[in-house]
């Protein structure tokens, strides 16, 4: 079954979705970004053979409806996630999200635990600060003549030209992320959901100070201190060479207490693009299992 949608979020946004699968033991797939499309996870469609698949485009990105950049926060998100969930008489969901979107995961999950049979976390992060010393260290290890041009931007506002990074800042960028990103080279697919980013959202939440500072609505993100609240099954999966350091990935991990952390060998950021194959019989493992 292949059916796509819209429902509407507690402040009458738009929220697109597309379900695939039979119905039975839905799995919410929650992209990352923040500001891009479902589309980044369209490689995981392999997972419906485990559970019924719910994509959607979160608010402001893709076909879902657009608000005041007031409302882009991870607080909205979760609502709307809800708001989904209830849309579509769901019921017990697991939910798997990435990157960004492995924060709405964990504050869905700690805001309606009773909703959540499992939890998929990849290349998780608990905390906006945690994540900006990651940039701020990835920034510091850039080329000198790199850095210069990061700075020169930062200086002048990388918004006081237009609407998005100017193109040499988006240039020096590129560098500094790219021994974390991916192990083989970037599907087309993937540049064009990179190519259709909405600023807006990103601006918003990432904030307009720095692509290596969290300054935005995401900012105030952090969850560290609750993750011991959490008692559904929790997987969590890392690239060996992530963007997020494995120590960071054993400290979160230790704190929850029915969690497991998976690290794959050979892969990145993108460790689902890189390992498929691995990457599936992992969650496949934890989603069949008989953990309650």
């Amino acid at each position: 079954m292949d059916k796509k949608g819209y429902a509407r979020s507690s402040d009458q946004v738009k929220i697109y979705y597309h379900i695939v699968g039979d119905g039975q033991n839905p799995i919410v797939l929650i992209n990352g970004g923040p500001g891009l499309t479902h589309t980044e996870l369209r490689e995981l469609r392999y997972l419906s053979k485990y559970g019924t698949l719910v994509y959607y485009d979160q608010r402001g990105t893709g076909k879902s409806g657009k608000t005041d950049p007031e409302h882009y926060t991870v607080e909205a998100n979760v609502q709307d996630l809800e708001y989904l969930r209830r849309y579509l008489v769901l019921g017990k969901i697991s939910i798997l999200g990435f990157g960004w979107g492995a924060c709405i995961a964990l504050l869905y999950a700690l805001t309606y635990p009773s909703n959540v049979r499992k939890l998929i976390l990849v290349s998780e992060f608990s905390s906006a600060s945690d994540f900006t010393q990651i940039l701020q260290g990835l920034k510091n290890n850039a080329p000198k003549n790199e850095r210069e041009i990061l700075e020169k931007y930062e200086k002048r506002g990388l918004y006081s030209e237009g609407e998005k990074y100017p193109e040499e800042y988006l240039s020096a960028i590129q560098p500094t992320y790219e021994p974390y990103t991916i192990v083989m080279l970037v599907p087309n697919y993937l540049m064009r959901v990179f190519g259709e980013l909405n600023w807006d959202v990103y601006k918003t939440m990432w904030g307009e100070e720095s692509e290596f500072k969290i300054t935005g609505t995401l900012s105030y993100f952090d969850v560290r201190g609750r993750l011991n609240e959490l008692s559904m099954p929790v997987l969590m999966i890392y690239g060996a060479n992530d963007l997020v350091p494995i120590e960071l990935a054993k400290r979160d991990a230790a704190q929850i207490r029915n969690s497991k952390l998976v690290i794959i060998e050979d892969a990145k950021h993108y460790c689902f693009i890189d390992q498929p194959k691995e990457f599936e019989r992992i969650v496949r493992d934890f989603l069949i299992s008989n953990d309650q």
